[in-house]
């Protein structure tokens, strides 16, 4: 974040609770944002790079307890983009599941 230090004393003077969110799989993390670097390049609509939310719901009841608001279903317009296997998307897929197949990394190779 290039403004972190102005952002963190904003937060705190305004009572901002922040929170981030992280992806448990961490290949499929870097391959999402390998992904969104191209789109951004490549495919960008009138100028302007889309976000991207890689969950369907967002309904987080934790999360919504913590920043002390009334729990509600909450909608999102926003569309996973990246569907397809891990095996499909990575060009030398059979290398890294060769590097990876037996370490302790190996869980990051399934598709969840």
């Amino acid at each position: 974040m290039e403004y972190n230090k102005e952002a963190l004393a904003y937060f705190k003077k305004e009572g901002v609770s922040v929170v981030f969110l992280f992806r448990h799989n961490l290949l499929r993390r870097y391959v999402s944002i390998l992904a969104n670097l191209f789109d951004k390049e490549a495919k960008s609509l009138n100028g302007t790079h889309k976000s991207h939310v890689h969950s369907r719901f967002e309904q987080v009841l934790g999360i919504q307890k913590f920043l002390g608001v009334i729990p509600r279903k909450l909608t999102s317009h926003h569309v996973k983009i990246h569907t397809q296997p891990l095996s499909k998307q990575i060009q030398n897929w059979l290398e890294v599941y060769e590097m990876l197949k037996g370490t302790e990394f190996e869980g990051f190779l399934g598709d969840k």
